[in-house]
């Protein structure tokens, strides 16, 4: 198995949270260890994904908010190798792959084969592998 090396890290910060609970009327209090993933809400994904452009210059609060739409997606239908958020997302990705690296990279989930990884991870592990080819 080949391993692919993972990006630095990153991570949420509090006013990033604080600016989208209060933007989508979201429920957050300091308890809430992993608040994208505890708030994420599948009917909400499209909503989620289009305010991304309201923070192009927040790269802390664009970061944040991609994991809310990744694991809106992640609970949602969608197909997303087959949908116009889907197409959206992956440019948006790869526009931004700098800001979202270690996201890409983590729910790629490598350590795990695509069978056993999370519903949207051979749609992310794509992105990863066209931003990581040495064509």
């Amino acid at each position: 198995m080949t391993v692919t090396p993972e990006p630095k890290e990153r991570y949420w910060t509090r006013q990033s949270i604080e600016k989208l609970a209060l933007k989508f009327s979201l429920p957050h209090n300091d308890n809430m260890q992993d608040w994208p993933y505890e708030i994420s809400d599948p009917n909400r994904v499209e909503e989620f994904f289009d305010a991304l452009k309201d923070y192009a210059t927040d790269q802390d609060t664009q970061f944040t908010l991609m994991d809310l739409v990744l694991q809106s997606l992640e609970e949602s239908k969608i197909e997303l190798f087959d949908s116009k958020i889907g197409f959206a997302l992956q440019s948006y990705l790869k526009e931004h792959f700098e800001t979202h690296a270690y996201q890409i990279w983590y729910w790629s989930a490598f350590d795990n084969k695509l069978t056993d990884s999370w519903r949207i991870s051979p749609f992310i592990r794509n992105i990863w592998n066209e931003m990581n080819s040495e064509e």
